[in-house]
């Protein structure tokens, strides 16, 4: 083979090799962009959150947008159902309390596409907002983003809560930590239902208010059907203290998700109910908890299917 041909092959792959280094130069400024852009975007939801500001917030979601706290929390589906939710959480917020998001990771997955991989910390800020901040919770975060006229949009988020290093660290045996926590406040509420209601009370507790008390994060001990009657029915919940307990039941219960959602289905089964509060030690929940684990099941039926 010639010098003169070597020297055209040469030349013709340099050629060849030009457009695809310049295409791939693009793509890495694009993404450098992007990643940019979301690691800025994360800036603006944690001032959107501190600010107490739901529609900046939910405005950072798509229409169809969700936002899941996988293992402790609420689902939330659609930029309206993120809205009203944290018009009213913002409402219960303390106001020193700051939401810091960490990303670190940013990859772009397609055109106008991107997927963020980061931490959320809710944190108590130090007297003046300085030094002695506080981490109460932590969060390990994973959003689906996409490019929308508008500018970049969550589509997906999902959170999954931490566990605390310093209170892990902490923490006494499962044992010694039954004994010496500080004791819960326990609510005993006993429902007696309109005759031939206990059916359709039991699947509406099941299907609609054990979801919802989850997404407010109400600790549900136990519910289900009593034992003795056709009538009767109890709620177990527990909270950290009195106080706490009106707190959270004063939120639910003035809340539109509960009012525009199964109140009056509910209400309109429960003849009278009867509440009952107990200051009761962990292992005494605990155990309660687990005894009733089964309860949360349809009234049995007798043979003749009624």
């Amino acid at each position: 083979m010639g010098v003169g041909l070597l020297t055209a092959i040469a030349i013709g792959g340099a050629l060849a090799m030009a457009p695809c280094d310049a295409r791939a130069q693009a793509r890495d400024e694009a993404d450098a962009q992007a990643g940019a852009a979301l690691r800025a975007f994360w800036s603006t939801l944690d001032e959107a959150w501190n600010g107490r500001d739901a529609g900046r917030f939910s405005n950072l979601f798509s229409a169809d947008g969700s936002f899941r706290f996988v293992s402790d929390g609420p689902s939330l589906d659609g930029r309206a159902m993120i809205h009203r939710f944290f018009v009213e959480r913002f409402a219960q917020l303390d106001a020193d309390l700051r939401h810091v998001t960490t990303v670190r990771d940013v990859r772009a997955v397609a055109p106008e596409v991107g997927t963020v991989d980061g931490t959320v910390e809710i944190v108590r800020a130090g007297p003046g907002g300085g030094e002695g901040s506080t981490v109460l919770r932590a969060f390990s975060i994973f959003a689906v983003m996409h490019r929308a006229t508008e500018g970049w949009m969550i589509r997906e988020l999902r959170a999954y809560r931490l566990p605390d290093p310093a209170a892990a660290a902490a923490a006494p045996s499962s044992a010694a930590a039954s004994r010496t926590a500080p004791p819960s406040t326990v609510e005993f509420r006993s429902y007696n239902l309109r005759p031939g209601a206990r059916e359709e009370f039991h699947r509406l507790v099941l299907e609609e208010s054990l979801p919802m008390l989850e997404r407010w994060n109400i600790d549900v001990v136990g519910s289900g059907p009593s034992a003795h009657d056709e009538s009767s029915y109890i709620l177990i919940r527990a909270f950290p203290s009195i106080e706490e307990r009106q707190r959270s039941e004063d939120a639910f219960y003035g809340g539109a998700e509960w009012i525009e959602g199964p109140r009056e289905a509910v209400l309109s089964l429960i003849d009278s109910f009867t509440t009952i509060v107990l200051e009761l030690d962990r292992a005494t929940v605990d155990g309660l908890r687990a005894a009733l684990a089964t309860s949360q099941r349809p009234p049995a039926r007798d043979n003749d299917g009624r």
